[in-house]
Parts: C-alpha cells; sequence; structure tokens
C-alpha cells in the first residue's frame, strides 16, 4: 500500500479529536496555561490591571466576531456565565462592537439587549485588582459543547443560568411581549412553533455546521404533526422570504409570521452580512422570534442557535413544549470554512 502523506493530513484535518488536539498544542496561550497550572495549581489565569473591587473575583466575559448571530452570541455568553457562576466569580459581560447587531458608538452592544449581568461595568471590570479574562479552554469546567452540539442537559443547567442572570432591557422586554401578544394570544387553539434556519446552508457546504434539512422535509413533517396534536396555527420564524412563500402556499390563513429583515426568495446570503440593513433592527426581530417560539405550544426546527435559544428561553419560564421535533442531518464533515463564506456572502451583496 503506497503512504499518501497528503491524503494522511487531510483525514487528520477532517478528525474533529485529532484537529482540536492539534490547536491545542500549537496554541501558544493554551500551552501557558497547562504550564500555568502545572507549576502552581490555578485553573484561571487572573491579572491585576488596577485596584478596583477589590473584594471580588472578575470574570470578564469578551464574545462575538463579525459572522455571529444573536443567538450564538447568547448561548456561548450563557456557557461562560456558567463558569462564573459555578466558581462564584462575579461577570461582567462585553460584546464586540464588531457583532451585526452593533450600533454606531455604542462600545458594549449587549447592553443594547439585556441589563449587566452585575453591579460592575466592563470599564470598572478592567481596572480591578483581580481579574479573568473568560477563554475558550475555560469551557472545560462547564459545556464543552463545539459548534451545533446540543443537548437536553445542557439546556436544563442554561436554562437556570439564563433565568438568573439574563434580563432584556426593560423598552425591549415591552415590546417584545406586545408583538408576542398580538401574533400569539390572540389566537384560538394551540400553536405549532416552526424554525426554519438554511438561506445560506442550502447553497453552500460549510464545514462542521449542520446539512441543511429542505424546506420540503419540513413542510412534511409540519403538516404530521398538526393533524397529530389537532393544532389549528403555526408561527414560522425563518430566514429567507422563499420560505414563508411554500407554507404560505400549504398553510394559507392558518400561518403566522411577524415582519422581519429577511433575505430575498432567490438569495443564498444571510440578512445579517448586507450593511444596508438596520443592525439593532434584526438584533430585535431574532430576540422577538425566539420569544414567540418560546410561546407556542409544541416545537418543530432543525439544529440552530435561535431554536436552542427558544427551548432554553421556554425552559426558565417553567414550561415545558408539549412536544419538540428536531430535525437532523448531521453537520457537513468537508466545505468552506465560516469565514470565507462571511467573506464571499458580503462581497456579492456589495455588488
Amino acid at each position: 500500500m503506497k503512504f499518501n502523506l497528503k491524503s494522511l493530513k487531510q483525514r487528520l484535518k477532517q478528525n474533529d479529536f485529532v484537529n482540536i488536539v492539534y490547536r491545542m498544542l500549537t496554541n501558544k496561550e493554551y500551552r501557558g496555561y497547562c504550564a500555568d497550572f502545572g507549576r502552581n495549581g490555578r485553573i484561571f489565569r487572573f491579572e491585576h490591571p488596577g485596584t478596583e473591587n477589590p473584594e471580588e473575583k472578575i470574570y470578564l466575559i469578551q464574545d462575538g466576531v463579525s459572522s455571529q448571530g444573536m443567538f450564538s452570541l447568547v448561548t456561548w455568553t450563557l456557557r461562560r456565565l456558567e463558569v462564573a457562576d459555578r466558581f462564584c466569580f462575579t461577570p461582567v459581560v462585553a460584546w464586540s462592537e464588531d457583532i451585526p447587531y452593533a450600533v454606531m458608538g455604542c462600545s458594549n452592544p449587549f447592553l443594547l439587549y439585556f441589563q449587566p449581568v452585575s453591579q460592575i461595568s466592563v470599564e470598572s471590570a478592567v481596572k480591578s485588582a483581580d481579574v479573568a479574562f473568560a477563554n475558550k479552554w475555560d469551557r472545560a469546567y462547564g459545556s464543552t459543547a463545539d459548534s451545533y452540539e446540543f443537548s437536553q442537559d445542557e439546556i436544563n443547567r442554561l436554562a437556570r443560568i439564563y433565568k438568573k442572570y439574563m434580563r432584556l432591557q426593560p423598552d425591549l422586554q415591552e415590546r417584545i411581549d406586545s408583538e408576542v401578544r398580538e401574533l400569539l394570544e390572540a389566537t384560538s387553539g394551540k400553536v405549532l412553533g416552526v424554525h426554519v434556519r438554511g438561506v445560506d446552508w442550502r447553497q453552500k457546504k460549510i464545514y462542521n455546521h449542520p446539512i441543511a434539512i429542505t424546506e420540503e422535509d419540513y413542510l412534511q413533517v409540519a403538516r404530521e404533526l398538526m393533524k397529530e396534536l389537532g393544532y389549528e396555527k403555526i408561527f414560522l420564524a425563518t430566514d429567507g422570504n422563499g420560505t414563508i412563500e411554500k407554507f404560505r402556499a400549504e398553510f394559507g390563513d392558518c400561518l403566522i409570521t411577524a415582519q422581519a429583515v429577511r433575505a430575498p426568495a432567490d438569495s443564498g446570503a444571510l440578512a445579517i452580512f448586507d450593511e444596508k440593513n438596520d443592525g439593532y433592527q434584526m438584533g430585535y426581530e431574532v430576540l422577538r422570534d425566539a420569544y414567540a417560539l418560546a410561546t407556542c405550544d409544541s416545537l418543530l426546527c432543525g439544529l440552530s442557535y435561535v431554536s436552542y435559544g427558544a427551548r432554553i428561553i421556554r425552559q426558565a419560564q417553567g414550561l415545558p413544549y408539549e412536544k419538540v421535533v428536531v430535525l437532523n442531518k448531521g453537520k457537513a464533515e468537508n466545505g468552506q470554512s465560516p469565514q470565507a463564506a462571511e467573506k464571499k456572502e458580503r462581497k456579492s451583496l456589495r455588488k
């Protein structure tokens, strides 16, 4: 058998375990953590940039990149809040100005949507006597999931964290409550919530991301659930207008949708990558959709952070769904990176 080094490298690259171990061992910062642990037994590395908050162990959670969706941000923030909660650290959350939902002049977009998780500001945190900066390796002490690997156990844990720390800004909470009531509470009978994610996934493969579920698959399962459960209405949250058109043709007046910025029917680019769209409005609409899905009686979805967020919110409210159906075809074992996909989408939208 002829030895093929190129083929071996490709196979190793596509092996999640080997790939993660390789990235850990070649990461200077991670090696520093390991060396530090070996020298003095500390798990977290605290820095001492100032003298403020001398009685607190601050855990500063800085998150967010330009390609990150709202509930990817929320979920990873929850995972890091879980670490802080476990070790009795005082958490402070700061989202990057690079996220798609930021507003010009706002240095911490987290505060556009959520109230502070503690009494300490970001400005004070970075001048504290003891502050640890949240690191991706810290999830060994909380949630170890990567990408779209969700579990009921994590939902149970993160629902408690959401209830304890995550509170919408009062004006946003009032606006969402009002719109969700208008959408759902005036309807008679029970409502099936459906979340369809995949405008971009259906046109391209992104490494380690879910394989897109077709709209026909969603429609078939939705028909079966409506009949099985005896529901009269469907609330559909989706990232594409084309999906709404297909569901409207199938369910007619039984379909409920909310106004939102979505990709056109013939587009494979996400709305968050279109720089002409209002970032704050898109952030509001995603949160509203998740809270509306959490208000529905049952849920049909694929692997997505929005539907995962809806399940966490529902659990935090102490109201289990009557039924949850998650469509899953696995994840792409090859394909382009999320960064390359984002670059291409943004470029196509500028034309």
